[in-house]
C-alpha cells in the first residue's frame, strides 16, 4: 500500500512543480586561532558575521520583436532628450536679446546694463551650459543603449544559428 505523503501533494490540495528543493545548511564557522583575533568579519565579543549568497537555477530570457527593440532603444523617447531640445532652443530665442544688451553696453555712452539684461546673459550662459552637458549625457547613453540593442540582436542570431545547424546536421 502505498504512502499518502508520497504523491508529491501539498498542503492546500495543489502539487508542487518544478526541481525538487535542496537543503541547505549554514557554514561552518572558521577554527579559533590561539590569539583570539576574529579577523575584520568579526562583529563584537565571539560572533562572527557570514554571508552567504545564492543563484537562480536558471535565468529567464525574454522574447522581443525587432520593431519593439528599435522602440525601447530610441534616443528621442527621452526626457533627457526632450530638455537638450528645451535648453537649445531658450538658448536661441535669448541670443538676440543678449546681442543687443552687449552691444548697447559697449556702443553707449553711459555703459550701464539693466536688471533685465543681466538676466539675458545669465540665461544665456546658463542654457548653453545646460545643452552642452545634455548633449555629452545623451550622446553617451544612446551609444550604450545602441551597443546593447547590438549585443541583444547578436544573442538572438546565435540561438537561430545554433537551432538551425542542429536541425541541419541530423
Amino acid at each position: 500500500m502505498a504512502d499518502k505523503g508520497t504523491t508529491g501533494a501539498v498542503a492546500g490540495g495543489r502539487a508542487r512543480t518544478g526541481p525538487p528543493r535542496r537543503a541547505t545548511r549554514p557554514p561552518k564557522p572558521p577554527p579559533a586561532n590561539d590569539a583570539g583575533d576574529q579577523g575584520p568579519d568579526a562583529i563584537a565579543g565571539d560572533s562572527a558575521l557570514f554571508v552567504t549568497t545564492s543563484m537562480p537555477d536558471d535565468i529567464p530570457r525574454h522574447s522581443i520583436s525587432d520593431e519593439e527593440l528599435n522602440m525601447l532603444c530610441d534616443p528621442s523617447r527621452d526626457e533627457l532628450w526632450e530638455t537638450k531640445w528645451a535648453a537649445l532652443g531658450v538658448f536661441i530665442g535669448v541670443v538676440p536679446n543678449t546681442g543687443d544688451a552687449l552691444w548697447d553696453y559697449f556702443n553707449s555712452a553711459n555703459g550701464a546694463l539693466t536688471v533685465l539684461d543681466l538676466i539675458y546673459i545669465v540665461l544665456t550662459f546658463v542654457s548653453f551650459a545646460v545643452w552642452f552637458v545634455l548633449r555629452i549625457v545623451v550622446k553617451q547613453k544612446t551609444t550604450t543603449s545602441l551597443a546593447k540593442r547590438d549585443e541583444i540582436r547578436a544573442r538572438t542570431k546565435k540561438i537561430v544559428e545554433a537551432v538551425t545547424s542542429a536541425t541541419l546536421n541530423r
